[in-house]
């Protein structure tokens, strides 16, 4: 069959089935054959294809590094050129400008662009993407800042003899504000990152702690060698910060249901739900039907509720929170005010 169907100038459905089944179980063998390999001209569209897709996710990586440069410039650029009443309300602007471009460039377009595919063709197209920009958030950016900072202490001693007054050694001298809402920003991009795609891809959570866990390492040492005193400013963006958190969850619910209405892969003990397994024709739907169709389905035929009632919780639960926090510290203070004795009134 295989000779006759290169003789023929022809694909059979066969071999599209034979090749796509040797890309699956010998990657590497095939994708390294040679163009004069009787199986690489067999197998020829496949691998062109694969190699095709492979170049498509380092150029989707690049081009979201870009974009969400392109978004830390023009955000930090707004924030120099505007003035604020204080110090809280500038960093507050500032974190909510930056954590919304990075969370649409890096988990909402990726996501959204690439809903007509099916959960497997997304994981290979998007989730492959994904999972190595988060592990280059792994070090990115915290890395730049730990690298400049030995570049800018041998330039102020190369800087420092040619100057003659003494304000200027203590301009030269002084270090830098700490980028407190850029590091709250990142912290929440990751976090909601993983919150959203954690359910189709796992192995997001664990890079995220490990992006936390530099982070922290990494800013710590900023701030205590590297950074010059900060200004005062009060608990708002911490509060900020734990509401794109609740967003995280309220969107980690919604790609749940995504993911778990799949019922090829997470099964129902519903009727009409789980393909049976000789069934060819309705696990090859299964296969090809895109996410949104899966709920559709699900949703239609009454399974996984267990799935929905869960997500619904979930979802549900974060909205209050997502409602409540803006006021809870009002809230907290007020019923403070209202326990106070009046010596304590007097004093506070």
């Amino acid at each position: 069959l295989i000779h006759q169907t290169l003789a023929e100038n022809e694909t059979h459905a066969v071999v599209e089935c034979f090749c796509e089944q040797r890309l699956q179980f010998e990657p590497k063998v095939y994708l390294q054959l040679s163009e004069t390999d009787p199986r690489y001209q067999m197998c020829e569209a496949q691998i062109s294809r694969t190699n095709g897709n492979n170049h498509t996710t380092w150029g989707r990586i690049a081009l979201i590094t870009v974009i969400n440069m392109i978004f830390r410039w023009t955000s930090a650029g707004f924030a120099r050129r505007h003035r604020f009443k204080d110090h809280t309300l500038k960093l507050t602007r500032f974190f909510w400008m930056r954590t919304i471009k990075l969370i649409i460039g890096t988990c909402l377009l990726p996501g959204l662009l690439n809903w007509h595919l099916s959960l497997r063709e997304w994981h290979t197209f998007v989730g492959n993407s994904t999972t190595l920009m988060m592990i280059l958030r792994i070090v990115w950016p915290q890395i730049i800042q730990l690298i400049l900072m030995p570049v800018r202490a041998c330039y102020r001693r190369r800087k420092a003899p040619k100057l003659v007054t003494l304000e200027q050694l203590c301009d030269l001298y002084t270090l830098d504000q700490f980028p407190l809402a850029e590091g709250y920003s990142e912290m929440a991009a990751t976090v909601v990152l993983a919150l959203g795609f954690g359910n189709m891809i796992p192995l997001l959570n664990w890079l995220a702690l490990a992006s936390l866990l530099f982070q922290y390492c990494s800013d710590w040492f900023i701030f205590l060698r590297g950074s010059c005193k900060p200004p005062f400013y009060d608990e708002a963006i911490a509060v900020d910060c734990v509401v794109c958190i609740l967003l995280g969850i309220m969107l980690k619910a919604v790609t749940g249901i995504l993911t778990f209405a799949d019922q090829s892969t997470f099964p129902s003990a519903s009727a009409n739900c789980a393909p049976a397994a000789d069934d060819v024709e309705r696990l090859r739907k299964e296969f090809q039907r895109n996410m949104f169709d899966h709920i559709k389905y699900a949703w239609t035929n009454g399974c996984s509720l267990e799935i929905w009632n869960l997500m619904y919780a979930c979802f549900f639960s974060a909205l209050i929170l997502f409602v409540i926090l803006p006021f809870l510290p009002s809230i907290l203070s007020w019923w403070r005010r209202l326990n106070l004795d009046d010596e304590g009134a007097i004093f506070e």
